[in-house]
């Protein structure tokens, strides 16, 4: 949903509306002076309206994203950092090797347990 300006009575009034059943009355453009000031609100307003409604938006796609693992967001990551939508993969990965009493996830990724000599 967008927010937009609408121009009723031949022009007169201003209003910013969604296009539903929402509608804000900005003013009346009887002359020039007016109708410069009430555009100006107008964009105002109209700019602030769908800053909030997009933030409101991008919270709601978030909603159901967080790691059942460390309550973190999983939304901005990349397909290839999540197990699924609601798990990483290191922490997938760390609850996996706790459950099944293997060595700590930390330590397994130490290159004297790959075989590599440091040098």
């Amino acid at each position: 949903m967008s927010w937009i300006i609408e121009k009723r009575k031949q022009g007169m009034e201003i209003h910013v509306t969604n296009g539903k059943i929402d509608s804000i009355f900005i003013g009346g453009c009887y002359n020039e002076k007016e109708r410069k000031r009430t555009h100006f609100l107008a964009d105002i307003i109209v700019e602030a309206l769908n800053k909030a409604e997009n933030k409101r938006q991008d919270e709601k796609n978030r909603e159901g994203w967080v790691c059942i693992h460390c309550n973190e967001s999983t939304y901005d990551n990349d397909t290839e950092q999540l197990f699924s939508a609601i798990e990483h993969i290191g922490c997938a990965l760390k609850a996996k090797a706790k459950a099944e009493g293997e060595i700590k996830f930390e330590e397994s990724l130490k290159e004297e347990d790959w075989g590599h000599q440091p040098s």
